[in-house]
């Protein structure tokens, strides 16, 4: 029989309840969490059509949403247009200036 009085080191050597119960509660939450991100597909945005002509570079791209988005680079102004497609229009969307985006792109991974 063992008259001695438990240890700090021991107790740290054997989880208590509580700490059983944590790393319980973690497993099932890691295990919920992961059969829920597999269970649904993530959307993705495929390209469609690349097309260039002269200085000009066409891109079409589902928006995820079921919208058509065609995006257009200039390459003489270095201007990207994003436009969203039907099948009666185009309405621009947005305009980027690519030499802009591209300074401040360097200039953050300088920082």
């Amino acid at each position: 029989m063992n008259d001695r009085a438990p240890t700090n080191a021991d107790r740290r050597a054997r989880p208590g309840v509580g700490e059983r119960t944590l790393g319980l509660t973690a497993t099932a939450l890691a295990a919920t969490l992961a059969a829920l991100l597999l269970a649904r597909p993530a959307p993705t945005a495929q390209a469609g059509d690349v097309s260039r002509a002269g200085d000009f570079v066409a891109l079409t791209a589902d928006d995820g949403a079921g919208e058509d988005i065609l995006a257009t680079i200039d390459q003489r102004t270095e201007t990207l247009l994003l436009y969203a497609a039907s099948r009666t229009r185009l309405e621009l969307l947005q305009a980027y200036d690519l030499r802009l985006i591209f300074t401040a792109a360097r200039s953050a991974a300088r920082r």
